[in-house]
């Protein structure tokens, strides 16, 4: 909506002009105006500009509402607007840009209000985006089929056509299943395969369901949004530049990468501010009460001897907030507001209830703050639980790109398991004491396992060790209580490049350790007993074949008749031999040319103790073994 006062020669009062349109074509508007040019009658032109380009789609709020215009019945609008218009009438004149969009404001309720009672409501679908698989072939079948089914449903109380419809319709209908199953294999393929172009494209966004997720909804008046920042964003001095800057000039963004960027933001989230207005933490509170803050949340720590003395802490610390929050043109949600009880005290009352005003505040086992779960007894149990969890279903959805045959190449690969690290480590400065206790270290390793299986294309029995080695992944323990003393150190002032390499030092051979004396995936440490040279190779990446050779699960007649595949564990070639990774690819004579061919790119005899040190040692001896795997077993599977 665009307004604009105009006084209007001959008239002694102020005339405001209107226009009305969507959301969508207001945002196009440009250079509204209205026209000073004669019109022969008491209305003057008003004449805009619509962009051609059009506008981003804006996810419609809970509070903004829509009509359906079809349904328009006229004679109550203009009955609803002649209710309305005396009130207005009254309104003073405005003299500055905040009282005019007051008026504005007033106007619009009752415009919305005359809406409300001249035609019914649209409900907001949102914004609906075709699925990957769809084509204009699919669309075709499935019109037809939903034209044969009306004339099958119309045709069943007319007994002589009703079974020719009925066989059109099934025959249709099989016909559109099998177009969309064919589609989807397609097409599934090729995204998955194009994750080596962009990591974070297409099949990336279908699994973690982000495609065609919806923008933030429109901006609020610029006066009203000029107030709100002027208090979130305060100005402050400004700092001391840390990074180098980059030779040469910078690049403008263009319009659309920040269209792009918009995308991105969350409705009704803030982008994430670095810091709050200082005057809020400042206010005057009780010696037992701190505030913290981090954009809008704010959390209050009180200390208390006692039940009463606490209830009357809380009370007055939300009154005082709540009082430098209307100050400030702001607003405490009461409904949001959380307590978590910290005791060991039996007479406690527990659950701690708080009446303020209508609402009353009840302690809960545990709350959320700034992503971390902080219970009451400060194990950070239900932290772990929920990380755990949401970082499994992100391994599912994961698990559709990364099968063991399709999908992305290693790199890219252990990208995305840096997604899954995020989750399960977020917060690890404050809660890595816990994972010394094995129950809660064996859940999030089982999880950061199943992400590392995507990683290396394993079969699922591969050990925890082992993938964890040929993934690159250090275990997720040592992880966190790396990025613990890395905090600790901070707060004592190391922050130099040199801290961090010495605790990256202590978790590889904290690591090495584990590696070198375990129980599990011992034919991995005879083929890779120095996890630092593996992890510091410049070249050669795994892929479905090769894991099997390092992880010895895979078409082996031993390890199938281990999970109840194969009849016997002995080799068919060599029957009294075991058929194991071994015997396969250093051993059996009926791949004896394939074991030679390769033995003349890499200049040695192949075995399990140099195997991998001569692949290290330049990229063409890696590409040698690797082809000999992938030819070997693709023969063998046959």
């Amino acid at each position: 909506m665009d307004a604009e006062q105009d006084s209007r020669l001959g008239y002694r009062e102020y005339v405001l002009d209107i226009s009305l349109g969507t959301p969508g074509i207001a945002s196009r508007i440009q250079n509204w105006a209205v026209s000073e040019e004669y019109s022969g009658s008491d209305h003057q032109h008003i004449t805009f500009n619509v962009d051609e380009t059009p506008a981003l789609k804006t996810q419609h709020g809970p509070e903004e509402r829509r009509w359906n215009a079809r349904k328009l019945d006229l004679e109550a609008l203009l009955a609803a607007l002649s209710r309305s218009w005396p009130t207005l009438k009254l309104h003073p004149t405005p003299k500055t840009g905040r009282e005019t969009e007051k008026l504005v404001l007033t106007t619009m309720k009752a415009i919305a209000a005359s809406c409300d009672a001249s035609m019914p409501q649209l409900r907001n679908r949102g914004f609906l985006t075709s699925a990957y698989w769809w084509t204009a072939e699919i669309a075709t079948l499935r019109k037809r089929c939903h034209e044969l089914r009306r004339q099958a449903t119309r045709a069943a109380k007319r007994t002589p056509d009703q079974a020719v419809y009925s066989s059109e319709y099934k025959k249709a209908k099989k016909d559109l299943n099998r177009a969309i199953k064919t589609s989807k294999a397609s097409l599934w393929k090729e995204i998955c395969n194009d994750l080596d172009k962009d990591i974070w494209g297409k099949a990336y966004q279908i699994v973690v369901k982000k495609l065609g997720r919806a923008s933030p909804v429109a901006p609020k008046p610029p006066a009203i949004m000029d107030d709100i920042v002027a208090e979130l964003f305060p100005k402050h001095p400004l700092r001391e530049k840390r990074h180098y800057a980059r030779k040469g000039e910078t690049k403008l963004f263009t319009a659309k990468e920040l269209q792009d960027a918009a995308k991105t933001l969350k409705a009704g989230k803030a982008p994430g501010p670095d810091g709050i207005p200082t005057s809020l933490l400042d206010i005057p509170l009780p010696k037992q009460v701190q505030l913290t803050g981090f954009a809008d949340d704010i959390a209050a720590t009180i200390v208390a001897d006692s039940a009463e003395e606490a209830e009357l802490l809380v009370r007055s610390t939300i009154d005082t907030v709540e009082d430098w929050l209307e100050q400030h043109r702001l607003k405490l949600a009461k409904q949001k507001t959380e307590m978590v009880v910290l005791t060991r005290q039996k007479w406690f009352p527990k659950p701690f209830k708080v009446d303020i005003g209508e609402t009353t505040l009840t302690s809960t086992r545990a709350l959320r703050y700034l992503g971390v779960m902080i219970d009451d007894k400060l194990s950070f149990r239900e932290h772990l639980e929920s990380a755990c969890i949401r970082a499994s279903k992100t391994v599912s959805s994961l698990s559709r790109i990364l099968t063991n045959t399709i999908g992305p190449r290693t790199k890219k690969r252990r990208v995305l398991l840096e997604v899954v690290h995020s989750i399960l480590l977020y917060g690890a400065e404050i809660w890595a004491d816990i994972l010394k206790q094995k129950t809660y270290r064996r859940k999030m390793a089982a999880v950061q396992r199943r992400g590392a299986l995507r990683v290396t294309c394993a079969y699922r029995t591969v050990s925890e060790a082992a993938v964890l080695v040929i993934a690159g992944a250090p275990p997720i323990d040592l992880l966190a209580f790396e990025r613990a003393k890395l905090y600790n150190a901070k707060i004592n002032g190391d922050n130099s490049n040199e801290a961090r390499a010495r605790l990256k030092k202590e978790t590889l051979r904290e690591w090495q350790n584990r590696w070198t004396s375990g129980e599990t995936g011992r034919w991995t440490e005879r083929l890779i007993p120095d996890i630092s040279g593996w992890l510091s190779r410049k070249h050669g990446e795994t892929d479905f074949y090769l894991t099997q050779l390092l992880t010895g699960h895979g078409q082996f007649n031993a390890y199938l008749f281990k999970m109840s595949l194969h009849q016997s564990p002995t080799c068919k070639y060599c029957p009294d031999k075991i058929d194991d990774a071994e015997h396969t690819f250093f051993e059996c004579d009926r791949w004896k040319d394939y074991r030679s061919s390769t033995e003349e790119i890499i200049g040695a005899r192949l075995s399990p103790a140099g195997l991998v040190t001569y692949m290290l040692k330049q990229e063409d001896n890696w590409s040698a073994v690797a082809a000999y795997a992938q030819r070997l077993l693709k023969r063998k599977n046959r």
